[in-house]
């Protein structure tokens, strides 16, 4: 598919566009990235990532529910068909996002008390065995390097 040097450069801009949150496109993606990988459900959630969805989540739903509640008084107090054509079409954009406000923060609450998945467990690889009649040391053993002495004492 792409070759590795294709990938690493793929990479490589991924990582400085991160690194670039100054702008509006950019701090848009960021945020939209740290949702994503909060509601995918693959990260582990501390106590405190919970709290803090939790304190997202909540007044989101309050909020959304509220609008949509305003609105749906708001529509049933219009009399004659121009105003409720009218009322109608504004109620429908003001109620889609009071139902995404509310569905998201509904998703941020039942994320943060969802059991987060379990630890992936890395297996480590078997050591290889040593070769006979070569002599390993570390580094700093090594011949030329001696080790630092404290220029005080």
């Amino acid at each position: 598919m792409f070759g590795f040097e294709e990938r690493r450069q793929r990479w490589e801009q991924d990582i400085r566009n991160r690194q670039r949150n100054i702008v509006f496109p950019d701090t848009l993606l960021n945020e939209a990235r740290g949702f994503r990988n909060v509601l995918s459900g693959s990260t582990r959630l501390t106590v405190v990532h919970r709290f803090c969805l939790i304190v997202l989540g909540v007044p989101s739903c309050i909020g959304g529910a509220f609008v949509l509640r305003t609105e749906i008084d708001a529509l049933r107090s219009l009399e004659g068909w121009l105003p409720t054509t009218i009322g109608i079409a504004l109620g429908m954009l003001g109620g889609l996002v009071s139902l995404l406000s509310f569905y998201l923060g509904l998703r941020l609450v039942i994320r943060a008390v969802q059991p987060s998945p379990p630890a992936p467990t890395l297996e480590k690889p078997p050591r290889p065995q040593p070769v006979p009649g070569i002599i390993r040391r570390r580094f700093s053993q090594r011949p030329g390097h001696r080790p630092r002495r404290n220029s005080l004492g």
